[in-house]
């Protein structure tokens, strides 16, 4: 299985290298948003040095932005971080490209410094992507209109977070930034236009009620209708908020709980809601007919038989639809990872880094856990998995969908599969796990239909949208 991917990825560098072979790059910029993407990121930057000596690879992104000291230290490939906003750093490492001994002086900038890493400082021009809009052009993304890519569109509304809680972290730490709802619309017009999109998934769950309301009220303006899924906060999502989601195209959200434990929500996870009020918004996403996604940490080493049960009952209670088990994960600038120790967290420095800039390949949950490069209280690895194997049994005798996340149940829906979206979500993984080329095709020619208008009459036949009303 292993051989096989890594055959896939290196087919797929490959063809990326090939593309930018000429005119010569100067400067390249890899995403990289979770730790699946590392090793893809690595062999692609390793590629496009052995083409193009003279190539500067810097590295953004969500992991980026939590790894970044710890990942530039042991990933020779590249050369330099983002330390927030690409868009406010990478003008000024593009103007002193040919002159390192001027990157101290590009704020927002990690770099190789001989044998150490040096930042770059002074004030950044406040530049950040969730203010502009991307440019979604074919000549800039052929595979949108070769059908290579899924045509479920991300649309960032916020970033970061209002509250740090103990578990958060980053370098440096991420302020809420939240856009403005009309350029939000303007995304949606771009792509519609563009590519007949009329699907659409947003991010930023610590996203402010009034701007999840604000953005509803724009999908209601539009001239044709959508469909989306949300990511939303406990804090965020009162009574009339969701009643704006389920007349403005919305039809999934997802929630991040953490545990069921108000205990260990409070003094170990440092959040400031409660179980109360998390209870109280799942019974309106309910009320109103919402495919409702919930996210849990688990095991954290406080963790015991009655904070997994208070984590049941809430599932037994809200029923719902969709349910993702999550691992904890230390992240430097966090107080569990400053004090490791102090949260029970057995941790080691030279381990944590080879595991940032290696990760092990994990197929499953259970993979996840044998792989951790810390120790949750006195649990071992193969502990780990167990508990883990005994939460997903136990949610699988309640019934509960185990669902990636609420964009992929979103999808699913779109498929034909709703009510049936864990069967979606276990096929696609199968197909992937196996290289199975041909299914994942066939998914994603049947989600294009589906979630794409025909671009050829749009201009012919203006849409009449056909909103949910409430009156007379």
């Amino acid at each position: 299985m292993r051989r096989a991917l890594d055959g896939f990825r290196g087919e797929r560098v490959s063809r990326v290298v090939t593309t930018h072979s000429a005119p010569a790059p100067d400067l390249a910029l890899i995403q990289i948003q979770r730790s699946k993407d590392v090793a893809d990121a690595r062999l692609l930057a390793r590629k496009l040095k052995e083409r193009h000596s003279e190539l500067v690879v810097a590295v953004a992104g969500d992991f980026v932005d939590h790894f970044s000291r710890l990942l530039l230290h042991g990933s020779i490939e590249f050369d330099a971080a983002c330390l927030g906003s690409p868009e406010s750093v990478i003008p000024g490492l593009a103007r002193n490209l040919a002159h390192r001994e001027r990157w101290n002086t590009i704020p927002g900038l990690l770099f190789r410094d001989g044998a150490g890493l040096a930042e770059g400082s002074g004030s950044a021009v406040r530049i950040d992507p969730l203010f502009s809009s991307a440019d979604y052009h074919p000549a800039r993304y052929p595979g949108l209109l070769d059908g290579g890519k899924i045509k479920l569109f991300t649309l960032p509304q916020s970033t970061g977070h209002a509250h740090r809680g103990h578990y958060r972290g980053g370098s440096p730490p991420r302020k809420r930034v939240v856009r403005e709802c009309r350029q939000m619309r303007s995304d949606l017009e771009q792509l519609h236009r563009l590519y007949g999109a009329e699907i659409f998934h947003v991010s930023g769950s610590h996203t402010p009620t009034e701007m999840v309301q604000g953005f509803a009220s724009e999908c209601l303006g539009l001239p044709f209708s959508i469909r989306y899924s949300r990511d939303a906060h406990v804090h965020e999502l009162c009574a009339d908020a969701v009643q704006a989601l389920s007349v403005s195209g919305c039809e999934a959200v997802g929630l991040s709980l953490l545990t069921g434990s108000q205990w260990t929500l409070s003094d170990y996870y440092g959040e400031n809601w409660t179980i109360s009020e998390a209870e109280a918004c799942l019974r309106h996403i309910r009320a109103h007919g919402l495919y409702l996604h919930t996210e849990f940490t688990f095991p954290c080493p406080v963790d015991d038989y009655h904070t997994r049960a208070e984590t049941f009952r809430i599932v037994r209670r809200n029923r719902p639809d969709g349910v993702h088990i999550t691992l904890p994960t230390l992240v430097p600038g966090s107080a569990w990872f400053q004090h490791a120790n102090d949260f029970d967290f057995a941790l080691s420095l030279k381990k944590f880094e080879a595991w940032v800039c290696n990760p092990p390949f994990a197929a499953s949950l259970r993979d996840e856990a044998t792989g951790l490069p810390f120790q949750i209280g006195p649990l071992r690895g193969n502990s780990v998995a167990a508990l883990c194997g005994e939460m997903v049994a136990e949610l699988e005798e309640l019934e509960v969908a185990q669902v990636t996340g609420v964009a992929v149940a979103l999808m699913a829906r779109v498929s034909g599969f709703a009510g049936r979206e864990s069967e979606y979500t276990r096929k696609l993984e199968d197909s992937a796990l196996r290289l199975d080329l041909d299914h994942l095709r066939e998914s994603i020619e049947l989600f294009n239909v589906r979630a794409t208008a025909s671009i050829n009459t749009i201009d012919l036949f203006p849409a009449v949208p056909v909103k949910k009303v409430v009156g007379n």
